[in-house]
């Protein structure tokens, strides 16, 4: 997720780096599927992905919800309201992933059981860009609430839950079932899963 290279990563592996300093770190964003295919064939050790599907080829060492709503410019109607139904959202544009993006996600889940015709006035393959198009008013979005953290912290955009649709995200941390990691990769993993659960609590 982009949210997480953004934003909980740099710091984490910072201080990782500082105890390990003969360590190179490679980081890869990707899609879900591909995060597993590369944790499974060894290509990568650790792999954060959101929505896995299930399978026995790699461990989830920690799992967490992510609260899943519209996300809207601040000047927009829907965040004046205190609470956003879907059905709220039907007068209103979309910005939607688009491609493998939106295959098996929330968005797709959410849509497939909608009795509601949402239509997508523009679709893109990155979180950065939905969020600038939501941003300068070109429509709303669904995300989860991680991915726009900074943005409501710097009051750039707004999260509203849906009160009659409780959805959520789930992002895996997850490794290969059948390989164990070098110490300097135990260490990592730990720091990780420590990290994720504070996201889960907060």
């Amino acid at each position: 997720m982009e949210s997480l290279t953004d934003q909980l990563l740099p710091t984490l592996l910072e201080s990782f780096s500082q105890r390990f300093r003969a360590l190179r770190l490679v980081l890869e964003t990707g899609m879900t599927e591909s995060i597993l295919e590369q944790v499974q064939i060894g290509d990568a050790d650790i792999g954060i992905c959101i929505n896995p599907p299930p399978t026995r080829k790699v461990r989830f060492v920690q799992r967490v919800n992510l609260e899943f709503g519209v996300v809207v410019a601040p000047s927009h109607p829907l965040a004046e309201q205190a609470t956003v139904k879907l059905r709220d959202c039907r007068a209103h544009r979309l910005v939607a992933p688009s491609g493998e993006m939106f295959r098996g996600s929330t968005l797709e889940k959410l849509l497939a059981n909608s009795p509601y015709a949402l239509v997508p006035v523009a679709s893109c393959n990155r979180i950065l860009t939905i969020k600038s198009l939501v941003r300068a008013g070109l429509g709303i979005a669904f995300l989860n609430r991680l991915d726009v953290a900074r943005e409501l912290a710097q009051g750039e955009l707004v999260f509203r839950s849906l009160s009659d649709r409780r959805l959520h995200a789930q992002l895996a941390l997850c490794v290969a079932a059948d390989r164990s990691l070098p110490p300097a990769g135990e260490v990592l993993l730990e720091h990780l899963r420590v990290a994720l659960a504070a996201v889960d609590e907060s």
